[in-house]
């Protein structure tokens, strides 16, 4: 439809970026399926599936291959949240919600608060331990997004990080 033949297409992007579709489609599917092992508990089974592989043979092999370990190595080698806080639920799909610099979650859960709209956004929990949860309204039925505040540790704190999140979904 475009004009050009695969040849091209292939010549073109191994020109450009070093690389043709196919090991363009592989890099995907590994960086998707890290990000999975390392943040979220899905089984390995599952987190194959969900990055696209078409068998575990291949998973595990591109897997091998990209990040020189295997699937569960890469997730034993997350770095850990520590564990959750007493209280906290452990349904839902877990994330971690990246962030560069210094992030100052004080402000901006203040702000989520005082413009909260009512029945679809609410904050609980003391300021520095807050959690901030949305309903969505998504094709397949509805969700819940929860984020917890992560306060920001001074002059010496890391540059970058994350604020753990959950997502509750009906579908």
């Amino acid at each position: 439809r475009l004009g050009y033949s695969a040849r091209q297409v292939q010549r073109q992007l191994t020109a450009e970026l070093g690389a043709g579709p196919v090991a363009l489609a592989r890099a995907q599917r590994a960086h998707t399926a890290r990000v999975l092992l390392r943040t979220t508990g899905l089984p390995v089974t599952e987190v194959a599936w969900a990055s696209g592989f078409g068998s575990l043979r291949q998973f595990n092999d591109t897997v091998r291959a990209v990040y020189a370990t295997t699937p569960t190595g890469l997730r034993a080698a997350a770095p850990r949240t520590g564990r959750p806080r007493p209280g906290t639920p452990t349904a839902g799909v877990p994330l971690r919600l990246a962030h560069r610099g210094p992030y100052q979650a004080g402000p901006v859960f203040d702000l989520l608060e005082r413009e909260a709209v009512p029945g679809v956004e609410e904050i609980t929990g003391p300021p520095g331990a807050r959690t901030y949860r949305r309903t969505l309204r998504l094709p397949y039925g509805t969700g819940i997004a929860a984020v917890e505040e992560r306060p920001h540790t001074g002059a010496g704190a890391r540059p970058g990080g994350w604020l753990d999140a959950r997502v509750h979904l009906t579908d």
